[in-house]
């Protein structure tokens, strides 16, 4: 195991040579593959595992050789591991995954090879969190982007209720919040607390992304009146505080406009209406009057008139709608 931790190849060969066991582990679960992997030494990787070193054999807490070389950014190795029958989707304890791990710590080129070898992009950990959230909450826009462009669900929530969107709202990253509300995050969507993502973002002091969020459509009486509001009010972001007053001003004016737009306009109706009635009822007392004094010919007369009647009713409905 020593030899494989320092990638001394030779060592490594002169050992199995002499009948060292390949798969021996340490009191933490660790063999010398894993040991191998985790520091990067391809050559004495390859040399285990030809020697027939178990590939997605565990340390005690459930990680594999692949796992350690997906977190700490070893793409070699993976490419290596994964060519050698490695699975991708083994999870350890705490449900963790080799495509969480990556992602988790920023490397793009692992998390694509991964995927590009059937990793499972919307699999769970046992805290329900996925592999988009990890990359959202440590503000990895490139991941998050790939992750979206493979068709990971955007709206998953981890047992706490917590989304992609909430995590990336908290942390304050503008560019993942917007990312991920143009590829139909759900904007007042809430955690099991009842908290939208405008909430965490006022509470956390993060303006710009509040400005964001409110651009999309966020409410500012999710669950409760101006509870963002008084969030940012209690935890000190007057900033935010003004923000969301002049928008929820704004608001109650844009409401008080369109009720008397909505009144004005069937006002109108009303009188209109009232209109086409009272004519239709003139031009029918006309008609009644001429039908009683004259011929065959003056009958079709009114059937005229009458249809003339309703021709205006319908220009003038028309002209309504």
């Amino acid at each position: 195991m020593y030899a494989s931790y320092n990638g001394n190849t030779e060592a490594v060969k002169l050992l199995l040579k002499n009948k060292a066991k390949i798969d021996t582990k340490d009191k933490n679960g660790w063999t010398a593959l894993i040991f191998a992997s985790s520091e990067g030494h391809k050559d004495t990787v390859e040399l285990l595992l030809k020697n027939g070193a178990e590939i997605d054999i565990k340390n005690n807490d459930g990680w594999t050789s692949l796992m350690f070389a997906s977190e700490t950014g070893r793409k070699d190795i993976v490419e290596l591991l994964l060519k050698n029958g490695a699975k991708a989707d083994i999870q350890d304890k705490d449900g963790m995954t080799a495509l969480m791990a990556a992602s988790g710590k920023g490397h793009k080129d692992i998390v694509e090879l991964l995927l590009k070898n059937g990793a499972k992009i919307d699999i769970k950990n046992n805290d329900g969190v996925t592999t988009l959230m990890f990359a959202s909450g440590n503000g990895y826009k490139d991941i998050v982007e790939l992750l979206l462009k493979n068709r990971a669900e955007v709206d998953i929530k981890a047992k706490i209720g917590v989304t992609a969107l909430m995590f990336a709202s908290t942390r304050g990253d503008k560019d993942i919040v917007e990312l991920l509300l143009k590829n139909g995050a759900e904007v007042d969507i809430k955690n099991n607390d009842g908290w939208t993502p405008l909430m965490a973002a006022s509470g956390n002091g993060h303006k710009d992304i509040v400005k964001l969020l409110l651009k999309y459509g966020a409410g500012l009486d999710v669950q409760n009146k101006n509870a963002a509001l008084e969030i940012a009010r209690v935890r000190g972001h007057n900033d935010i505080v003004k923000l969301l007053q002049d928008k929820s001003e704004s608001k109650k004016h844009t409401t008080k406009y369109l009720i008397y737009g909505l009144i004005a306009i069937i006002t109108f109706c009303v009188k209109v209406w009232q209109e086409i009635n009272k004519n239709s009822e003139n031009e029918q007392s006309t008609t009644q009057s001429e039908v009683s004094d004259t011929t065959k010919h003056d009958n079709n007369s009114s059937k005229t008139k009458s249809k003339k009647i309703n021709q205006q009713k319908t220009q003038l409905l028309n002209t309504l709608i």
